[in-house]
Order: structure tokens, then sequence, then C-alpha cells
């Protein structure tokens, strides 16, 4: 079994066995970007300010704005 590890922006380390399965997105570019990689069912939440792809508002969770993130809201995804 492989691990793949990274240490995140806050110095965090990371772990996982597999790749994740959900994502929440923070910001609006990359948002789009993994649209146009075809991982839209991977998408669960994103912030109030990823308006496209426009039906992402009806069909993914709001989980604050890009700076203000509810992490509740995450943790429950």
């Amino acid at each position: 079994m492989i691990e793949k590890s990274f240490v995140d922006q806050l110095g965090t380390s990371h772990s996982f066995i597999t790749a994740p399965k959900r994502i929440v997105s923070l910001v609006p570019s990359l948002t789009e970007l993994l649209y146009d990689l075809g991982l839209e069912d991977n998408i669960v939440g994103i912030t109030k300010f990823c308006v496209h792809p426009f039906h992402f508002k009806s069909t993914k969770k709001i989980i604050g704005g890009t700076k203000n993130v509810h992490v509740e809201k995450i943790r429950l995804l």
C-alpha cells in the first residue's frame, strides 16, 4: 500500500492511502478548472463567489466566502 503525504500552506501534514473523493473548492477559478477537468461529481462544496459553471449554485453546497469559510459546513460534507 502506497501512502501519499504532503504539507499544506499552514504547515499541517496530511497523509492519504487513497485519493480524496470529495472536493471543496475555495477559489472560483479552480472551481472552473476542476469542472473542465471532468471532476464535477467530486465537487461537493463551493464558495458564494464560485459563479461558473452557473448550475453549481443549485447543485453544490455553499460553504461561505473565499476568506470566510464555514468549517463546520465543510466537516458535514
